[in-house]
């Protein structure tokens, strides 16, 4: 009995809480981006396609990609399958399928076959 009391004590003990006003703005970062996104272009037509790279000085093992229309901030378009990539059709969205590091990643996106207009990735 002593051990489930003692096992229930510790427990409570070693729970934590978050920050109840959310995180404080010291947590902010003070140093760029360690990567670049870069397009091939922002301004689409019907059904084009556009190459999306991302790159950095260092290396990294993960991404998430997203396509936003530049007028509605929505998610638009879809990203063509490469390797060691998965797509999330959903949110218009491309992400990295392994841990590995990575210098350098060259996705594409379509857009839609009925419009056009700009995007953004982020």
């Amino acid at each position: 009995m002593l051990r489930k009391v003692l096992l229930v004590v510790s427990f409570v003990l070693s729970l934590t809480t978050g920050l109840p006003d959310g995180a404080p703005p010291d947590t902010c970062p003070i140093h760029t981006l360690p990567y670049q996104v870069v397009a091939s272009s922002n301004v689409y037509g019907p059904g084009a396609t556009i190459h999306v790279t991302i790159s950095g000085g260092d290396v990294f093992r993960g991404f998430f990609i997203q396509a936003r229309d530049a007028q509605t901030n929505e998610w638009i378009g879809e990203w063509q399958h490469s390797a060691n990539t998965q797509t999330i059709p959903e949110c218009s969205a491309i992400t990295h399928a392994d841990p590995k590091d990575k210098v350098q990643a060259t996705l594409i996106w379509q857009a839609p076959s009925n419009k056009q207009g700009q995007v953004y990735f982020t």
